[in-house]
């Protein structure tokens, strides 16, 4: 068994998720989405954005079966 050095570690490759659109909201836009668990569709959401866009501020409204999600900042 031969040690070798430098070799580079190979990236490492970025599924894609459901809440990669925040990523491209812009402040003021909106997006509803449909849902029977607001609380924890507003917890998955709140945690995919401290993940990938962590300076963003989001509002959410529950809209019956559905929750409009803003991006505020």
């Amino acid at each position: 068994m031969n040690i070798e050095k430098n070799i580079p570690l190979p990236e490492r490759k970025k599924r894609p998720t459901k809440w990669d659109f925040l990523v491209n909201m812009e402040v003021g836009d909106s997006v509803s989405i449909p849902t029977k668990k607001s609380s924890s569709t507003k917890s998955q959401i709140s945690r995919a954005k401290g993940l990938l866009c962590p300076d963003f501020k989001l509002a959410f409204k529950d809209e019956g079966e559905a929750i409009r999600v803003w991006r505020k900042v």
